[in-house]
């Protein structure tokens, strides 16, 4: 990162579809701060494949997911729709019908709202991708639902219960697919926790990894060091994903 000093005063930014103007017209400095330049991927779907037949742990994904098999594909809401998914999730879903033999009636999409708002139709079709929403079931989480199956407790004594289309089937979680702006929001667990949990094991974990304390900085620190991190790898280690979710 590199930082620079500017007497611009009314710098416009990016927000939603459109822009914002800030006005530091009364601060006494102003200085700005801009991230590296980022390689781009030119040929994303050529990217994908080898991300999901080379570049992966294990055997490729055409190994793990065959015809007949229910498949859940968890994405993260609105709120991180600048990670862009739904390119991914098309790929992904085009991935299954034509390289696994998977029916488009076997694929849920599942949106990890934590204890966020529902999304409106119009968003679920945003963050899944026209062409998915057209073929598959794309869903909200809700926290408060009364069918949320309990999956154990992890062994710092956190129960979890999940959405059951997370339970008794494939589980493919897009994650962070680009790197989060923020060091302290462990991107690539957000999914799960507190994604697709129950609103009070949500709340727990969220406070665990936000909320500054002298135990809990909110800080890049806490990304590593979060007591909610040591509870949220012992339940979502490889071995229990394929006992709990790959049934």
């Amino acid at each position: 990162m590199t930082a620079c000093y500017s007497r611009e005063r009314f710098p416009e930014l990016c927000y939603g579809k459109g822009t914002v103007q800030l006005d530091l017209s009364e601060a006494e400095s102003v200085s700005y701060l801009y991230g590296s330049d980022m390689p781009t991927i030119a040929d994303l779907k050529a990217e994908f494949r080898r991300a999901v037949e080379e570049g992966c742990v294990g055997a490729p994904l055409k190994e793990r997911i065959r015809t007949g098999d229910k498949v859940t594909i968890v994405l993260s809401d609105i709120t991180r729709f600048w990670m862009r998914q739904d390119r991914v999730c098309e790929l992904l879903v085009k991935y299954l019908e034509q390289e696994c033999g998977v029916a488009d009636a076997d694929i849920v999409v599942l949106i990890a709202l934590g204890t966020h708002r529902p999304m409106t139709d119009a968003e679920l079709e945003t963050l899944a991708s026209p062409y998915v929403y057209a073929r598959c079931r794309v869903v909200n989480h809700n926290c408060d639902a009364p069918d949320l199956v309990d999956v154990g407790v992890t062994r710092y004594g956190n129960r979890v219960e999940v959405n059951p289309l997370a339970v008794g089937r494939k589980v493919i979680i897009v994650g962070g697919t680009v790197h989060h702006l923020m060091a302290v929001m462990e991107a690539a667990a957000s999914p799960y926790f507190p994604g697709y949990v129950h609103a009070p094991r949500s709340g727990a974990i969220t406070r665990w990894r936000l909320i500054p304390t002298s135990r809990v900085p909110a800080s890049a620190w806490a990304a590593e060091n979060s007591p909610a991190i040591p509870s949220m790898r012992t339940w979502m280690t490889p071995r229990r994903l394929l006992r709990r979710c790959l049934a």
